[in-house]
């Protein structure tokens, strides 16, 4: 189950975590939403659960209500009907959001799992109610990191971590590190992908674009141009800075870029995993992280770089040695592909493979 389906990260690691059980006897029912992403082209059995979204937060909540009312009658209606034909039924709940799937599983369900990918949605009240309806009511709680899972203070819980994906592990793949390096020390670019969310650092990549003119800059945004045209309203792009909106070839982005910036400010929102910075990881990119976050679980001084947002001459600090200090940037470019091949989409279909079918 899993709320919302978009080209996010969650449903991405959901879409391969299905794909992992191809041939294995089992029959998935996937019960998302009627909009379009990830989990949208799977060939198996699909349910719809109504789900509206509004930037408003009243009726952005009673959209939320009215679908987990929906889910809940709907699933156990399902899951009674599987158990009274005989066949064991298991729910995995994709992120803390699908909380009736956690309750129809605990009641009608042989087994249940919570997906954990983040640490709290944005009303505290609503992130206490299901954060403790997956911690008490799910048979086993997965972790994407191990920081996650001691966020949550789950002694019993398990963590595993993502795995890249599958359309750039087809790309990445055709690629020798020789070839990245090649293209890389072509272009010296500097790389941010994210959203237009002031937590997530545009703001401060456009000021360090600003601060170093002789730099190109490159930022993939996650973002409509009706977005976009309202932000730059409100802010001067330097012309150092190319932006490029959703783009279908991410793979490109990442094999010119030569440092991955992620500028989240852990101030407000911290990293639960780091997709991103895994994905630059497979395309021998080095990263500039947060100090804090889920992606410490992977990351270290043999392929990234620490400086939070807050501190941004320290982030400038790190991009003016990556430039300067060409020798240090090989040891970290190649750190941050070898740690990708522990880390590969095929590995991560055999670990969630192991541990789905593991009860």
């Amino acid at each position: 189950m899993h709320l919302y389906n978009d080209f996010s990260g969650s449903p991405c690691v959901l879409k391969d975590a299905i794909e992992s059980l191809d041939g294995t006897g089992v029959e998935p029912i996937l019960f998302t939403s009627q909009h379009r992403g990830f989990l949208s082209d799977l060939a198996i059995k699909k349910q719809t659960v109504p789900y509206l979204y509004s930037n408003k937060a009243l009726i952005k909540l009673l959209f939320y209500v009215f679908s987990q009312f929906y889910l809940f009658f709907f699933l156990s209606f399902c899951l009674l009907k599987i158990r009274i034909s005989g066949k064991h039924v298991e729910v995995v709940a994709n992120t803390i959001l699908p909380a009736a799937a956690v309750l129809a599983g605990k009641l009608f369900a042989h087994r249940t799992v919570s997906y954990v990918h983040e640490l709290a949605v944005q009303s505290k009240l609503l992130s206490f109610f299901l954060k403790n309806i997956a911690l008490k009511c799910s048979d086993r709680r997965l972790y994407v990191s191990q920081f996650l899972k001691e966020s949550y203070f789950d002694e019993q819980g398990d963590v595993l971590l993502n795995g890249l994906r599958g359309d750039l592990s087809e790309y990445v793949t055709k690629l020798s590190y020789q070839e990245l390096m090649e293209c890389k020390l072509s272009h010296f670019r500097v790389l941010f992908v994210g959203n237009l969310r002031e937590y997530k650092g545009f703001w401060a990549f456009l000021k360090l674009a600003r601060l170093r003119p002789n730099m190109c800059f490159e930022a993939v945004i996650n973002a409509s141009e009706s977005e976009f045209d309202a932000f730059r309203k409100t802010a001067d792009i330097p012309i150092n800075v190319n932006v490029a909106l959703r783009p279908k070839d991410l793979a490109e982005s990442y094999q010119k870029a030569f440092v991955l910036l992620n500028l989240s400010d852990t101030r407000f929102v911290k990293e639960t995993f780091g997709m991103t910075i895994l994905e630059g990881f497979a395309f021998a990119c080095p990263a500039i992280v947060p100090s804090e976050g889920g992606h410490h679980d992977f990351c270290s001084t043999n392929n990234s770089l620490s400086a939070d947002v807050v501190a941004i001459e320290d982030v400038l600090t790190h991009l003016d040695s990556l430039f300067l200090n060409q020798g240090k940037w090989l040891e970290l470019s190649k750190g941050a592909f070898e740690t990708a091949q522990n880390l590969t989409n095929l590995e991560y279909k055999k670990r969630i493979k192991r541990y789905l079918l593991g009860f």
